[in-house]
C-alpha cells in the first residue's frame, strides 16, 4: 500500500463538529496511535517563551507536537485546530524532516488521524 506523505493544510478542508483544544487533541492522538497501531508515539515537550523565539542549535524551531516510529519510519505530527495556521518554522522543519526520510503530517481532527492510519495501513 502506498503511503500518504501529507494531509491537506487548508483549514477549510477539515472541520470539527465541536471545538477542542490542540492540547486535548494531541493527547487523544497519542493515546489512539499507541493503542491502535504497532508504533510508538510521544509528545514533543516544548515550552513557550513570551515575546521571542527559542534559539537553541540542538533543538530547532518548528519541531512537531508529536514524534514517533512505526514500521521503521520516523513520523512527525503537527496538531492544529481547524483554523490553526502552520508557521514558517514548521514548514521549514517539515521539509527538512521529509528530505531526511521522515514522514510529516498535519492533523486537525480525530477523523484526519483515522483516515491517515487507514491510508498508510497502520490499523
Amino acid at each position: 500500500m502506498e503511503r500518504s506523505s501529507d494531509i491537506s493544510d487548508e483549514p477549510e478542508a477539515l472541520a470539527l463538529d465541536k471545538w477542542v483544544s490542540e492540547k486535548f487533541l494531541q493527547n487523544e492522538i497519542i493515546d489512539y496511535l499507541n493503542e491502535a497501531t504497532s508504533g510508538y508515539f510521544w509528545q514533543n515537550d516544548s515550552f513557550p517563551m513570551k515575546g521571542r523565539k527559542r534559539h537553541n542549535r540542538f533543538r530547532p524551531n518548528g519541531v512537531p507536537d508529536i514524534l514517533g516510529l512505526i514500521d521503521g519510519m520516523s513520523i512527525g505530527i503537527e496538531v492544529k485546530s481547524p483554523k490553526g495556521k502552520i508557521l514558517q518554522s514548521q514548514i521549514e522543519f517539515s521539509q527538512r524532516f521529509r528530505r531526511s526520510g521522515g514522514s510529516y503530517f498535519v492533523i486537525r481532527s480525530m477523523e484526519d488521524l483515522t483516515e491517515l492510519c487507514k491510508v498508510n495501513g497502520w490499523v
